[in-house]
């Protein structure tokens, strides 16, 4: 069912305003692998700014974000990052393993099992 968003902000994230149900937007690993498995351009406060915007535009909207396990992480590193995703009010939190894609990527540290 579409429903029409109500935004309470002046410069939302356009997509939170049109009608979602849920917003995704991933961080893609924790924050202390940031620099090591993003591109320069992307970042853990940038990534929570963009998601908390989102919630804070269109409150009804869930939010949504990813993490890639099998880079290094630590549980310790998922903990903190845990407590910083629900601080910044996100809704919901997906894992999936991480795959190398071809050799000139990072490889895989370990396999994660549920």
């Amino acid at each position: 069912m579409a429903r029409t968003a109500s935004c309470t902000r002046a410069s939302p994230p356009p997509r939170a305003c049109s009608g979602l149900d849920v917003f995704a937007h991933n961080v893609e690993t924790v924050e202390r692998l940031q620099s090591r498995t993003r591109d320069h351009r992307a970042g853990w406060a940038q990534s929570l700014g963009v998601l908390q915007r989102a919630k804070v535009a269109a409150p009804h909207v869930i939010t949504k974000t990813s993490f890639m396990l099998g880079l290094g992480e630590t549980a310790t590193d998922i903990r903190s990052s845990l407590r910083a995703v629900r601080d910044a009010g996100i809704d919901v939190v997906t894992f999936g393993q991480y795959l190398r894609p071809t050799k000139r990527h990072l490889p895989v540290d370990r396999y994660v099992t549920p």
